[in-house]
């Protein structure tokens, strides 16, 4: 979210410039506040000019498309990952690679028998274990009920550490976050 922030105001910056750039080059002399100096900028970058064929469908080449989400991935600090895991008997869990940081943004679920949710998780060599509140509903024609959750969070799992669900047969929860390079 910070990197977020600082690529907006440095665009908002970098606009404010270049709009003030192509008002100086608009011509006349420069302004300034009445009996004070003005300001003439000099070393202003060169104009480009982009031609997009005319003939439909054009197309834009991005160049190497690998290098460019790695470049992405750089600017946001993370490689964007989503995983889901279900409930069963033995648990199968979500494996954090070796050199890389879970950092869990959001997890939603549902449960049929909406008695526990879990995340269990290893921060800094210590095991934690994370609830998530339903919102019970009943389940038309039936005496059963479904649970369902939703929540941002910030939940981190220690790079070569495992990620465990943790409820009753019949509950799957999906995560959404980032792998960082610690």
């Amino acid at each position: 979210m910070l990197n977020t922030r600082i690529i907006k105001y440095t665009l908002a910056v970098a606009g404010a410039l270049l709009i003030g750039s192509q008002a100086m080059a608009q011509g006349g002399p420069p302004a300034g506040p009445p009996g004070g100096l003005g300001v003439n900028v000099v070393n202003t970058p060169l104009p480009v000019t982009v031609t997009n064929p005319t003939i439909p469908p054009s197309t834009v080449s991005l160049g190497n498309s690998a290098a460019l989400a790695a470049a992405i991935a750089q600017a946001l600090r993370g490689t964007p990952v989503s995983f889901k895991l279900v409930a069963s008997k033995p648990a199968t869990p979500y494996l954090v690679p070796v050199g890389q940081l879970l950092l869990m943004e959001y997890a939603s679920g549902s449960c049929v028998d909406p008695s526990i949710a879990q995340l269990q998780v290893t921060t800094r060599g210590v095991e934690t274990i994370h609830n998530f509140g339903f919102q019970v509903q009943p389940v038309p024609g039936t005496l059963g009920q479904v649970g369902q959750f939703g929540h941002l969070v910030k939940i981190y799992a220690d790079p070569g550490t495992q990620v465990f669900f943790l409820g009753v047969l019949g509950c799957e929860i999906t995560v959404s976050g980032q792998l960082i390079i610690p």
